[in-house]
C-alpha cells in the first residue's frame, strides 16, 4: 500500500469556498493513522506557546534496542514551528544541556532546518542543516549512517553528507521518545539497524511496510493495542507508550486520494476541514454526532482586529460536536444492594480510538441520549426533566428541593465530603457507577434500558480549545458533553448553537487543582466575543459561560436553564472584568473598558450566582426567575465598577431567593441607571447602594426583607480620587463618607409594596427620613416623585398594615401562587386560585387604578426621546412615550401599543399574554406576545388572528408593536394566533371573565368636611347614616342588551339594621381615589337617585340584584349604597378584601400576605338566560325592511336596536306607528311591535342585534283591507304561494312587497313576471288585501309543499333603493335581449330603476325608487315625476308620473336593427347559480350550434342545434347536463359554431 497521494496531494481550495464535512461518508474512504501533538492536554487545558509538561509525548519503551556503528531513522512529518527544538526521534533529555550522551537524534530547528546526530559519551556530533523544510507540509526524513558517512534524506533526497562521525559509535543508550514538543504531526517512524540507501529509502517511503524487512528494529504505523500502545509491527514488540498525543485518521480512495470538501469528497471530521480551511470560508457540517476534539492554535490569526471570517456551521439543529463516545458492551443483570442492575465491562480501546486517546476513566454516562446520574449518597429525580416546582414550592424528590453541595471542600459547603458515581451509592433508578479498575460500568436504568448501541459516556472535560485564533464564527452546533475554551481570542461568534452538559457534575475536582477557576465554557482575553441565540443547560460544577478579560462583549438572545445543582458554588454566567491593565481610576474615566452587552437573556431553575455583567454593561430584557441561590448575591450582580454608568432596563427578576438586581460592596459604586424593571419574590427586590442613582419605573413588591433598598452606608465617595479608592482597603477610613449613600440617587414613577429604605430626596428629606419614606406624605410621595409606596395607605391600624400592589395591577406575578396547595391552607384555609400554580405576568395598571398618570416624565426615559443617557436606546422610540396627562407609575403604560416582554425570544412567536389557557381575563383586553429572535426587525410585521363568540378578526402589526386591543363577550374562550415571517407560535385559548369589579370603591363620611381620601385599599365599605359607599363600574363594549346585569354585594359585618339599605344611581361621571379634582372625598355626593331598597341581609351571604332595566348601555356606571335610619350601621365586603385580610397564618410573614378573596368582592355579572336574544339578522348598508319577532322585556327602538345604536349603525327606523332617529328626541316611534314590519336604515352593515326578549306566543296578525306592514316571524323559508294560500284560494290577496337591497313584488297572477317568490327569515313584509283579515297566521313548515322557489331581485349599479318605490310590469316590442334590463331615468337624469327583460319581451314587475327623505342630496324620484326609458342607446319619453306604492303597465317598442356579423357574447351573470343567460348574433340564415363543454372536452349540454334566422338570440343554462342532472360548481367553455364562424368563452358555476 503506497501512501504518497495521501500524504502530498493537499486540496486546491478557493478563498470563500464552502467546505462540507460529512462523517457518513466514512464507507467511502479508507483509513489510515498518524499521531497528532498539540498544545492542549488530554482534557483541553492549553500549554502556551512554551511547550511544558504535561504536553504531548510517545515513549519507547525502555528495553527499546540500543544503536550500533549502523542505523537509519525514518519517519514522516508534519510540524508547525513554534521557535524551539523539536524532537522528530531521540530521548527525552535532548537540550536539557550537552548532548554528548544522547543517541541518535533527529530534531526540527529554527529556520526550517533540521538538526541529526548522536552523542558519543565525550563528544556531540551534531549536524544542522538550513532550509531543507517547510512549516505545515508533510516532509519525509531519513538519517542514515554507515559507520563513515552521515546523511540527511528528505522527501528521498539527499540534502547533507559529511564524515564528521566516521568511525565514531552513538552512546550506548537507547531511544526513548518520539514528537517531544512536537506541534503536529508524525507517522510511518522506523528504525534500522542498517544503513539504508538513497535508493531504498526512495523506493519505500511511501510504502506500507510488513515489519519483517532486514534490520527493521522498530516499526510504527500509529496502530494501537488494547492497551492503548503504539504497535511496533517488528516481531521484537517495541510496543510504544502514548502520553497525551492523539491518533487521528486520514482518509483517502481511488476516487478521492485526500477529501476536499466537495459533496463528492467530503471530509469526515470536522479537523480535516480546519487543516486546509482559509479565511473567508465556510465549514458546512452535515446532520451527525462529532466526538472530536477541536484543539487549534492561532488559526485565522488577526491579533484583535476584525477580519475576514472562517464560519463552521452545522447543517441543521441535529449537528454534535460530542464530548461522548459509543459504549459498545453486553450488559447482564446484576444484583446490587438489593436492587436489580445491570453491568458491563466496556472495551476500554474501543473506546480511546473513538477518542483518539487512552481513555481509563468516564465522565459521564447516556442511555439513548437520556442523562444518567452518577451515583449519589442522597437520591433525587432526573435533573433533566423539566420541574413543576419553584422557590417556594421545590418539586418533591427533585434536585431543587435538596440542599446539595458539590462533592469536595469549599466554605459554603453543608453536606459531608463524597464521591459521585460511588458504588455503594447506586440504589435508585438512572444511576451509574464505574470502577476503572475492572472497567465495569454499573447502571440502574430507568425507562432505558441499556443495549449494546444505545450507551455513550463521557471521556474529556473541553470539546473545543482555541488559542490565538480570531474571527470565526461557530452556527448551529450542538456542544455536548464539553466545554469550550478560548484564548487570547477575538472576533469570536457562537450562534443558532445550545450547550448541554459542558461540565462533569463534580466528577474531576481533584484532578483539576488550580483549574477549577476555569472550568466550563470559558473566554480568557480577546474583544469583540459574542454568544448569540444559544441554549446552555444541565452545566453543573462549572461556569454556563464565562467571558473575563474581554472587551466588547456581546451576550443575546441566550437562555440558562437547569444549570447548577449545587448550592453556594455561583458559578455565575458573566462577562466581568471587561477592560485591559485597567485601575479603579479607569472604572470613572472609561480608559481601557469594552462596555459589555446583555440582551434577551432568560435565567431560569438554575443555582448559578446572579448574571455578572461586568463594566459599563447594558442589561436589556432580561428575565430571571426560579433562582434557587443560597448566597449573599444577586439576580443581577454589579459590583463596585460594574456599577458605574450601567444600565438595567426593561427586565423582568421572579423568585430569586436573595437579591433581585444588587450595586454591592465596600466602597461601592455610583451612577447606575435602573429603568422599567420588576423585581418580585426576592430577599429583597432591589439592594442599591452607591450614589447619583437613576431609578424610573422600578417595581418592587412580594419580597421578604425590602422591596426598594437605596441604604446610605458602604459609600465611600465617587472613584476617580485616591482618597476615595483608598478607601475600599483602609477600612477606618471610610466613615467620612459612610451614611451618605444615595443622598443624590433619583426614584420616580417607581413601586413598592411593604418596605422600602430609601435615602434618596425623592423619598423625604433624608435628615429626616432617616431612610424610612413612611415619614413622608403619602402626596408628596405619590403627587411630587411618583412613587407608590402600600406602606403610606394602610389599609387598616395594624402596625405592619399596607395596600398591596397587586390590587393596581391587571393581571401580575403573585409570589404566593406558586406555593403548595398545602402551604395555602396551612396560611390562608384555601387556594384562591383554584390550584392553578401557573404565573400570570401582565404588569398594566389596572383600569381606573391610581397608578395611571400618576408618574412625572423624565426625558429620554418616557416622553419618546431618543436620548443616549448611560447606554443608547436599541432603536428608535424604544422609550416609549407616556399615554394621557402624564406617565403612569410602574413598569408600564396603560394602553400602550407596545407590551415589551423580556427574556430569551425563540424562533417563533412566543409568551401569549393572556398565558395559554388563561381564565378570568378581562372583558377589555390587550392581547400580547413576544416576537421570534431576529438580527434586525426591520420590516417585520406580525399577522395575529383571534375567533371566537362575536369575534373574527385578523390584524397585522409592524414591530415592535404588539399589543392588539379587543372586547370579548362575558364568559366565553377564544383561540388566537401570532404568525411572524411565515411561521405561527402556535393556537392559544382564554377565557373570559363574566362579571367585572369595579374600578372604585369606598365608603364616604358626606357630614364630614370635603377632603381628599387616600387612595388605600379598604377592606370593606361602611355604611351608616352618615357614610355611603360607592361603587364605580366601566361595563364592557362587548356586553350587549341580551345580558342580564346583575349588581352582586356580599355583606361583611351587620351591626344594626332597622330598615333596608337603599340603593342609588350616583351620576358622577369619573370619580376615583386618586389625588386630584375628581377625589371621592371632595366631590358633589348628592347626586343619587334611588332604585331600589335591599332587605334580609346575612353576613357573607351573596346578595344579588338584577339591574338589567336599569342599566342601558355600556360605559361607566356608579351606584351608592346607603340607610336611612339613625343608627344603623354594617358594612359589605370591598374589592380589595383578602383572605385573612392579608394576614396570613405566622408561619410566613407579613409581606406574603396577598391572597384574594374575590368571591365576596363586589361586582356586576352578565349572564345569558331565556330572555337573551341575539338575533341573526342580516342588514346591509343602506335601507332594510325587517321584523323583530320577539316580545322584549322593553320593546323601545333604543333597547331592540341598541347594538346598533352602541355601535353608531342605526340611522333611521321607519314603520306603521311612527319613526325612530338616535339622534331625534322628537321621535315617534316609541315601542316595536313583533307583529309589525320595519324600515330600518344602518350607515354599515350588521349581522346581530342583541336585547332582552321571549319568542311570540301568539304570532297571529290582523290585516285591515288595503296596505299591511307585517313581521314574519317562522324561523324558516317559506314559498309565497304556501305563505298566503287561503288568501290567494280566496282572491283576496292583491300584493305582497318585500325589500331586500331593493324592492321585490308578489302578485297573483303575475306568474313569469313576479322577483318575490319565498319569504326569508328576520325580513319585514308588505300585504295589501281587499278584504280585513281579524286573524292570520303563517303555516308550519311541515304544511310547505314543494321545492322551494328563487326570488329574482332587480338591481342596477347606478340605481339606490329606498324604500319608496312603484312597480312597473308590461312588455317590450322590437329590439331586446332577454336578460337585459331597461333603465329608468327620473327627470334630472338620474337612474332610478332598471325593469328585467324575460322570455318572450315580458317585462319583470320592477321597481323604481322614490327619493331617500333622510339624506340632503336627491337619491330618486320626486312625486308625480315623470319616467323616461333608456335601453341600448335609445330613449324612450313617456308620460308615467311617479306614485308610491302604486302599479303601473307599460308597452315599451324600440326598433331592433338586424346584426350584421355573428357574435358570441359573454354569459350574465358569471359566475352564476342558478341560471345564467347566453346571448349571441345571428347575420344570416344558418346551422347554429351552442354547447357547453367541461376542462376535459367532454360535452355537458347542447343548447342550441339547428338553423337560425338573422336576429339577436338569448338562451339560458340552468347548470344541468344533457340528461337534466346538476352538474358540479366550476368552471366550463361554451362554444357557438356555424357554417363560417366560431368563438368559445368561459363561464363559472357557483354552487
Amino acid at each position: 500500500m503506497r501512501k504518497t497521494l495521501l500524504l502530498f496531494i493537499s486540496p486546491l481550495l478557493l478563498i470563500g469556498s464552502e467546505l462540507i464535512v460529512d462523517n457518513k461518508a466514512l464507507s467511502q474512504y479508507q483509513i489510515d493513522n498518524y499521531a497528532f501533538f498539540d498544545e492542549f492536554d488530554y482534557h483541553g487545558g492549553f500549554d502556551g506557546y512554551e511547550p511544558k509538561d504535561p504536553s504531548d509525548r510517545i515513549f519507547l519503551p525502555e528495553t527499546f534496542p540500543i544503536l550500533g556503528n549502523a542505523f537509519t531513522l525514518e519517519a514522516w512529518f508534519y510540524a508547525r514551528d513554534w521557535g524551539g527544538n523539536i524532537t522528530i526521534i531521540g530521548t527525552e533529555s535532548i537540550g536539557d544541556g550537552s548532548d554528548i550522551d544522547e543517541p541518535p537524534m533527529i530534531i526540527l530547528h529554527k529556520s526550517n532546518s533540521i538538526k541529526y546526530g548522536f552523542g558519543t559519551g565525550s563528544d556531540e556530533i551534531i549536524s544542522n542543516v538550513n532550509n531543507v523544510r517547510s512549516p505545515d507540509t508533510w516532509h519525509h526524513v531519513a538519517y542514515t549512517f554507515d559507520g563513515t558517512d552521515s546523511k540527511l534524506y528528505v522527501d528521498g533526497i539527499m540534502v547533507d553528507s559529511s564524515r564528521v562521525a566516521e568511525g565514531k559509535t552513538p552512546v550506548q543508550k537507547p531511544l526513548d521518545v518520539i514528537g517531544k514538543k512536537m506541534r503536529g504531526k508524525i507517522d510511518e517512524v522506523r528504525v534500522w539497524s542498517l544503513a539504508r540507501t538513497q535508493q531504498e529509502i526512495e523506493s519505500s517511503m511511501d510504502d506500507i511496510l510488513n515489519g519483517d524487512e532486514t534490520g527493521l528494529v522498530a516499526y510504527y504505523p500509529m496502530d494501537t493495542n488494547n492497551e492503548w500502545k503504539l504497535i511496533d509491527r517488528t516481531s521484537n514488540n517495541n510496543h510504544a507508550t502514548i502520553k497525551h498525543a492523539e491518533i487521528r485518521q486520514r482518509y483517502y480512495s481511488n476516487s478521492c486520494p485526500s477529501p476536499d470538501g466537495t459533496f463528492d469528497c467530503p471530509y469526515l471530521t470536522i479537523n480535516n476541514a480546519l487543516d486546509d480551511v482559509q479565511a473567508g470560508d465556510n465549514i458546512k457540517i452535515m446532520e451527525g454526532r462529532y466526538p472530536e476534539l477541536l484543539f487549534r492554535h492561532e488559526l485565522n490569526p488577526s491579533y484583535e482586529t476584525e477580519g475576514p471570517k472562517i464560519t463552521i456551521e452545522g447543517e441543521n439543529a441535529n449537528v454534535i460536536l460530542d464530548g461522548t463516545v459509543s459504549a459498545k458492551a453486553n450488559w447482564e443483570p446484576y444484583s446490587l444492594n438489593g436492587h436489580s442492575i445491570y453491568k458491563a465491562e466496556l472495551d476500554m480501546h474501543d473506546i480511546s480510538y473513538q477518542a483518539g486517546i487512552k481513555v481509563d476513566s468516564i465522565y459521564g454516562v447516556w442511555v439513548d441520549d437520556r442523562f444518567m446520574i452518577p451515583a449519589m449518597p442522597v437520591n433525587f429525580k432526573n435533573p433533566t426533566d423539566p420541574t413543576t416546582g419553584n422557590p417556594d414550592n421545590p418539586e418533591p424528590g427533585s434536585i431543587w428541593s435538596i440542599d446539595y453541595t458539590a462533592p469536595y471542600e469549599y466554605a459554603l459547603r453543608t453536606m459531608p465530603i463524597y464521591n459521585p458515581g460511588e458504588l455503594a451509592n447506586l440504589d435508585t433508578l438512572e444511576e451509574w457507577s464505574f470502577d476503572p479498575q475492572t472497567n465495569t460500568l454499573y447502571l440502574y436504568p430507568g425507562n432505558n434500558m441499556p443495549n449494546p448501541t444505545n450507551v455513550r459516556v463521557r471521556v474529556r472535560s473541553n470539546i473545543l480549545d482555541f488559542a490565538y485564533s480570531d474571527n470565526l464564527v461557530f452556527k448551529n452546533i450542538h456542544f455536548f458533553a464539553g466545554a469550550i475554551y478560548f484564548e487570547h481570542s477575538s472576533y469570536i461568534t457562537v450562534e443558532d448553537s445550545k450547550f448541554s452538559h459542558s461540565w462533569e457534575v463534580g466528577l474531576r475536582h481533584y484532578e483539576l487543582g488550580l483549574f477549577w477557576l476555569w472550568r466550563g465554557n470559558i473566554f480568557h482575553a480577546g474583544r469583540n466575543n459574542t454568544f448569540r441565540n444559544c441554549i446552555f443547560q444541565y452545566i453543573v460544577d462549572g461556569w454556563p459561560f464565562k467571558m473575563t478579560g474581554v472587551l466588547y462583549p456581546l451576550v443575546e438572545n441566550v437562555l440558562f436553564q437547569y444549570n447548577d445543582w449545587f448550592v453556594n458554588t455561583t458559578f455565575s454566567p458573566s462577562t466581568a472584568s471587561n477592560c485591559r491593565e485597567c485601575d479603579k481610576l479607569d472604572w470613572a474615566n472609561d480608559n481601557n473598558i469594552g462596555p459589555s452587552t446583555w440582551r434577551y437573556i432568560t435565567v431560569n431553575h438554575v443555582r448559578n450566582g446572579g448574571l455578572n455583567p461586568g463594566l459599563r454593561g447594558l442589561m436589556e430584557y432580561v428575565r430571571i426567575e426560579n433562582q434557587y441561590i443560597n448566597t449573599d448575591a444577586g439576580a443581577i450582580q454589579r459590583t463596585t465598577g460594574n456599577t458605574i454608568k450601567s444600565t438595567t432596563r426593561f427586565s423582568w427578576i421572579f423568585n430569586g431567593n436573595r437579591n433581585g438586581l444588587r450595586f454591592d460592596s465596600w466602597c461601592a459604586g455610583h451612577d447606575g441607571m435602573i429603568h422599567n424593571v420588576i423585581s418580585a419574590g426576592q430577599k429583597r427586590g432591589y439592594r442599591l447602594k452607591g450614589d447619583k442613582h437613576k431609578l424610573y419605573h422600578i417595581m418592587g413588591y412580594d419580597t421578604w426583607k425590602h422591596d426598594i433598598s437605596l441604604p446610605s452606608h458602604k459609600y465611600c465617595g465617587e472613584h476617580g480620587s485616591d482618597e476615595r479608592d483608598s478607601l475600599m482597603t483602609n477600612f477606618s477610613g471610610r466613615d467620612q463618607f459612610n451614611n451618605k449613600g444615595n443622598f443624590n440617587s433619583e426614584i420616580h414613577n417607581s413601586l413598592a409594596g411593604w418596605s422600602l429604605q430609601c435615602y434618596s430626596p425623592d423619598c423625604g428629606d433624608p435628615a429626616v427620613t432617616n431612610g424610612s419614606p413612611l415619614l413622608s406624605s403619602p402626596e408628596f410621595l405619590l403627587n411630587t416623585s411618583g412613587i407608590w409606596y402600600g406602606r403610606v395607605f394602610p389599609t387598616d391600624n395594624r402596625t405592619l398594615s399596607y395596600s398591596f400592589p397587586h390590587l393596581e395591577l391587571e393581571d401580575p406575578f403573585i409570589n404566593n401562587r406558586g406555593r403548595s396547595d398545602e402551604q395555602l391552607v396551612e396560611m390562608f384555609g384555601e387556594n384562591p386560585w383554584y390550584n392553578d400554580h401557573v404565573q400570570n405576568y401582565d404588569f398594566r395598571p389596572k383600569k381606573g387604578s391610581v397608578l395611571i398618570d400618576a408618574g412625572v416624565v423624565i426625558p429620554g426615559v418616557n416622553d419618546g426621546q431618543d436620548i443616549d443617557l448611560n447606554h443608547p436606546p436599541l432603536y428608535p422610540g424604544q422609550n416609549r412615550k407616556y399615554i394621557g396627562s402624564a406617565p403612569d407609575i410602574g413598569a408600564y403604560e396603560y394602553g400602550d401599543s407596545v407590551y415589551w416582554i423580556p427574556g430569551f425570544r425563540y424562533a417563533y412567536p412566543s409568551v401569549p399574554i393572556p398565558r395559554d389557557g388563561a381564565r378570568d381575563v378581562s372583558m377589555e383586553y390587550g392581547l400580547a406576545w413576544n416576537y421570534p429572535y431576529k438580527k434586525d426587525y426591520s420590516g417585520t410585521t406580525a399577522t395575529v388572528t383571534v375567533s371566537g363568540p362575536g369575534v373574527n378578526r385578523t390584524v397585522n402589526f409592524d414591530y415592535p408593536n404588539n399589543v392588539l386591543f379587543g372586547n370579548f363577550l362575558p364568559g366565553q374562550t377564544y383561540n388566537w394566533s401570532v404568525t411572524v415571517d411565515g411561521i405561527s407560535g402556535g393556537n392559544w385559548t382564554f377565557t373570559v371573565e363574566d362579571k367585572v369589579h369595579p374600578l372604585n370603591d369606598r365608603s364616604v363620611d358626606i357630614t364630614a368636611a370635603a377632603s381628599t381620601l387616600n387612595p388605600i385599599q379598604t377592606k370593606n365599605l361602611t355604611i351608616s347614616n352618615k357614610n355611603l359607599a360607592f361603587l364605580r363600574f366601566d361595563i364592557p363594549s362587548s356586553v350587549n342588551k341580551s345580558y342580564r346585569i346583575n349588581l352582586n354585594l356580599v355583606p361583611e359585618k351587620i351591626h344594626s339594621l332597622n330598615s333596608g339599605v337603599i340603593l342609588y344611581k350616583y351620576d358622577y361621571k369619573g370619580w376615583n381615589e386618586s389625588f386630584g379634582n375628581d377625589n371621592i372625598g371632595v366631590i358633589d355626593h348628592s347626586l343619587l337617585t334611588p332604585i331600589d331598597t335591599l332587605i334580609s341581609l346575612v353576613p357573607d351571604s351573596i346578595l344579588s340584584l338584577d339591574l338589567s332595566n336599569v342599566i342601558q348601555s355600556g360605559g361607566e356606571h356608579s351606584f351608592a349604597l346607603g340607610t336611612s335610619v339613625q343608627g344603623d350601621s354594617l358594612s359589605f365586603n370591598s374589592k380589595e378584601k383578602l383572605l385573612k385580610d392579608g394576614i396570613p397564618t405566622d408561619i410566613y410573614l407579613v409581606w406574603d400576605g396577598f391572597a384574594p378573596k374575590e368571591s365576596v368582592w363586589p361586582s356586576l355579572s352578565f349572564t345569558q338566560d331565556s330572555l337573551s336574544v341575539a338575533y341573526d339578522i342580516s342588514l346591509n348598508e343602506g335601507w332594510n325592511l325587517i321584523s323583530v319577532p320577539f316580545d322584549g322585556v322593553k320593546s323601545r327602538p333604543k333597547d331592540i336596536l341598541g347594538t346598533l345604536i352602541n355601535n353608531d349603525q342605526l340611522v333611521y327606523v321607519s314603520g306603521p306607528k311612527g319613526y325612530y332617529s338616535p339622534d331625534d328626541p322628537s321621535s315617534t316611534l316609541g315601542t316595536l311591535s313583533s307583529k309589525d314590519g320595519y324600515y330600518v336604515k344602518v350607515a354599515k352593515s350588521a349581522d346581530k342585534i342583541y336585547f332582552r326578549g321571549k319568542v311570540l306566543a301568539d304570532a297571529s296578525v290582523s290585516l285591515s283591507a288595503g296596505w299591511n306592514l307585517i313581521s314574519y316571524y317562522p324561523d324558516y323559508d317559506l314559498n309565497i304561494e304556501d305563505a298566503f294560500a287561503d288568501l290567494i284560494s280566496s282572491d283576496n290577496l292583491r300584493y305582497v312587497i318585500g325589500f331586500d337591497q331593493g324592492a321585490l313584488v308578489y302578485e297573483p297572477n303575475g306568474a313569469g313576471s313576479n322577483t318575490l317568490n319565498v319569504l326569508k327569515p328576520t325580513r319585514g313584509y308588505w300585504v295589501e288585501v281587499n278584504q280585513a283579515v281579524s286573524s292570520f297566521s303563517f303555516p308550519a313548515q311541515a304544511q310547505a309543499s314543494g321545492k322551494l322557489a328563487v326570488n329574482h331581485p332587480i338591481r342596477h349599479s347606478d340605481v339606490k333603493p329606498t324604500p319608496s318605490f312603484m312597480f312597473l310590469k308590461g312588455k317590450i316590442t322590437g329590439k331586446y335581449n332577454v336578460g337585459d334590463v331597461v333603465k329608468v331615468v327620473s327627470e334630472g337624469g338620474k337612474t332610478v330603476g332598471a325593469v328585467g327583460i324575460t322570455s318572450g319581451g315580458v317585462l319583470r314587475n320592477s321597481p323604481v325608487y322614490g327619493d331617500d327623505f333622510t339624506t340632503e342630496e336627491t337619491d330618486g324620484l320626486k312625486a308625480g315625476e315623470v319616467l323616461t326609458f333608456i335601453y341600448d342607446g335609445d330613449t324612450l319619453s313617456s308620460e308615467i308620473q311617479f306614485n308610491s306604492m302604486s302599479h303601473r303597465d307599460i308597452e315599451l317598442e324600440f326598433e331592433a336593427p338586424l346584426p350584421s356579423t355573428f357574435a358570441l357574447h359573454q354569459n350574465y351573470p358569471n359566475p352564476f347559480n342558478p341560471v345564467t343567460t347566453i346571448r349571441y348574433d345571428v347575420p344570416d340564415n344558418g346551422l347554429v350550434r351552442i354547447i357547453i363543454y367541461d376542462l376535459t372536452g367532454r360535452k355537458i349540454r347542447t343548447l342550441v342545434d339547428g338553423i337560425s334566422t338573422p336576429g339577436r338570440y338569448a338562451i339560458t343554462w340552468n347548470g344541468t347536463d344533457d340528461f337534466g342532472q346538476p352538474v358540479s360548481s366550476g368552471m366550463y367553455f361554451y362554444r357557438m359554431k356555424s357554417t363560417d364562424f366560431q368563438s368559445v368563452k368561459k363561464l363559472m358555476l357557483l354552487k
